[in-house]
């Protein structure tokens, strides 16, 4: 198998997680600095697909592909549609969905895919432009911020 493309069909559970996936395609592609971003990013598109769906458990079409400059994760799942993630992911400074503000800071390019039942989420790992970290930390702060003062 080609270490630079992965395509797998796995049926998850609420509770699992692809961390040990996504901690094996990261080292076979020496990628292992890259590996928390992407987990927590992945993370939100399973939360999303579960709050969606309501299920216990969804069969999902996991990817990941290499490419120049970066990697993608793409994730398709027949029942639930993306679009309203990806809006929401688009407008994160105004959004309180915790999901789509991680996958839109932590994603260099988050696009729909198969009709909105699919997205892929593009991550940069050849460095982080220090204006593009400055805001991600910004942004990042002030969500938590704004849940302190929500929970006080």
């Amino acid at each position: 198998m080609d270490k630079s493309t992965f395509c797998k069909t796995v049926r998850i559970e609420r509770t699992d997680d692809l961390t040990e996936l996504l901690e094996n395609i990261c080292q076979d592609n020496n990628i292992n600095n890259y590996f928390g971003t992407i987990s927590v990013a992945v993370e939100g598109v399973l939360n999303f697909i579960f709050a969606a769906s309501k299920k216990q458990s969804e069969k999902i079409k996991f990817g990941f592909e290499q490419c120049v400059g970066g990697v993608s994760i793409l994730v398709e799942c027949e029942s639930v549609s993306f679009e309203a993630l990806v809006k929401k992911a688009e407008q994160s400074e105004q959004t309180d969905n915790a999901d789509a503000l991680v996958i839109h800071l932590l994603s260099d390019k988050v696009r729909l895919l198969s009709d909105g039942r699919g997205i892929k989420l593009s991550f940069l790992i050849g460095g982080i432009e220090p204006e593009l970290l400055s805001l991600r930390q910004e942004l990042t702060l002030q969500y938590f911020n704004t849940l302190q003062v929500v929970k006080s």
